[in-house]
Formats: C-alpha cells, structure tokens, sequence
C-alpha cells in the first residue's frame, strides 16, 4: 500500500489505488448518520438507550463524533438489531403501480374499444410510449389527464370511476 495514503481511505477492491474525495465522504458520512437516525426512530430506540449502544459500539455518544468506520458498525449492529433498510420508492422515474392501474381504470370507463391493443395505441399517438407500462412519471400524468378530460366530455366524473388497487 502506498505510504501517502491512509488505511481508511484505500479501496483494495476493484478501485484499488482510488481516493475517496472529502466531498464524497461527507456525503456518506451524512447519508450514514441519516439512516442510523431513521434506524433509531423506526425501531422505537430511547434516547438513554440509544447513546449507550452507540458509546457500547464504538466509544463515542455521538454520530458527530464518529468515523466513516464507526458509522457504519453502528449501522450494522441496527441491521442485526432488525432495522432493515428499505429503498425509496420509485426512484427509477417509472410511472407507479397505482397510476397505471388509474390509467387502465379510466380507459375501461371512457374507450369505446376497451382492449389493452386499443389503449397502447392510444398511449402511443399520446406519448410515443408503446404501453402503459413502460411509461414515465411524466408520460402517465400526460395520459391520465388527457382520459380524465375524456370521461369529462361524456358526462362522466372522473373522480368517480371506480378504482381498482393493486
């Protein structure tokens, strides 16, 4: 290992040699810090009983204290604990379950011809999105208010059609 470097800073992975920047550490000493708070809050921890773990685990009574190293031993004695670390949802862009199930809801009520070929035609000349399925977050709202003016125009409120759930 070189000399210059510090031990808590080398990768020996695939990266080897690779220096995290001081930005890109701060960011994940605070993402870090984030989820052991939210980690402490979902599993009820009290105050008392929470410094004691932190002080038990690494010394220090405060997140603010700690190293990359220490944070992310506190991280997972709460993962062993049963804090379990879940992904935010619908980050990829994708329109939601729910809103393609809307759509699908709304064209059932308003289509004259009420078939999935039908709708992803429709998607398509709207979109020039082949099906709702592969829509994005801004692509289904397209859709959903272009039916929603449609069931308008027939006299239907569409606040009213009856929505499936998934």
């Amino acid at each position: 290992m070189n000399s210059n470097i510090s031990p808590g800073l080398y990768s020996p992975g695939p990266l080897r040699g690779f220096i995290m920047s001081a930005v890109e550490q701060q960011s994940k000493r605070s993402r870090l810090i984030q989820l052991i708070h939210i980690g402490k809050s979902e599993m009820g921890v009290p105050e008392k009983e929470y410094r004691s773990s932190l002080y038990r685990i690494t010394g220090k009574q405060s997140c603010t204290e700690m190293s990359l190293n220490d944070l992310e031993r506190v991280l997972s004695a709460m993962k062993q604990s049963g804090f379990t670390i879940r992904p935010k949802k619908n980050q990829s862009g994708m329109a939601s379950e729910s809103a393609r199930t809307y759509i699908r809801d709304l064209w059932q009520e308003v289509a004259r011809i009420k078939t999935e070929k039908a709708l992803c035609s429709f998607t398509m000349r709207l979109t020039g999105i082949s099906s709702p399925d592969f829509l994005d977050r801004y692509s289904a709202q397209k859709v959903i208010l272009a039916l929603r003016k449609m069931c308008r125009d027939v006299g239907i409120d569409p606040n009213k059609v009856k929505r499936r759930y998934s």
